[in-house]
């Protein structure tokens, strides 16, 4: 499956989801992307793939022309986070076209509701493995990346599961967050990351600590 192909079957996806709404039925679904986080970063070989758990709501896609806010707590920080480890990704709207990255979401669709908001509250952890196995598994294969980041319990659940991966730490992110790299193929190094939005930043594990997250990227 090419990348193209890939784009297709999202863009021609039939959502009967309430909480979800494939942006092919608004403006601004232009180019070859599989989610709008993808306009930031689309590398087609990529060192690092960054997996986030999905993009944002119908309102804030509108109000931006179906791009991101620099201003976002999740793009600010992740700019923080990849400036601590020594890239210089730039914002959403002037990324640094030096950098081999490739930006995508588990769920590579927008929500009808809430932006705010864990993933679970719109989707059980078994449709969202099911999203993962259609789109993320194949563009891992397709991409080959040194490195995937995974931001959140969702996104690293479902992926480790689309890719047979058995481990007693499976639903304790912490335990995956500090412990080794995790080999996803021979090939791929899975790192597993809390978000890093602004519930997230708040509630659960602040920048600084993922700060310290992030040096198993370059300490792999």
């Amino acid at each position: 499956m090419t990348y193209e192909e890939l784009v297709k079957n999202r863009k021609d996806s039939k959502l009967n989801i309430d909480g979800l709404i494939n942006q092919s039925e608004l403006d601004f679904d232009t180019g070859c992307y599989l989610d709008p986080w993808g306009k930031w970063y689309n590398s087609a070989n990529p060192d690092i793939l960054v997996i986030g758990q999905d993009w944002g709501n119908v309102k804030y896609y509108e109000k931006n022309n179906g791009l991101d806010n620099p201003s976002n707590p999740t793009c600010s920080n992740l700019i923080k986070l990849f400036s601590s480890i020594g890239f210089e990704i730039g914002s959403p709207l002037k990324p640094n076209t030096e950098l081999k990255l490739h930006f995508a979401n588990i769920i590579p669709f927008i929500r009808r509701g809430k932006m705010q908001g864990s993933l679970e509250l719109i989707l059980n952890q078994q449709t969202i493995n099911v999203f993962a196995l259609i789109f993320m598994k194949p563009l891992v294969e397709l991409l080959q990346p040194k490195i995937v980041i995974t931001l959140g319990l969702a996104s690293t659940t479902a992926l480790l599961n689309v890719f047979d991966i058995p481990t007693e730490k499976k639903n304790k992110l912490t335990e995956m967050v500090t412990g080794p790299a995790i080999n996803l193929t021979d090939d791929i190094k899975l790192l597993p990351m809390f978000h890093c939005g602004a519930s997230v930043i708040n509630r659960n594990r602040n920048l600084e600590l993922q700060k310290i997250d992030w040096q198993r990227v370059i300490k792999k």
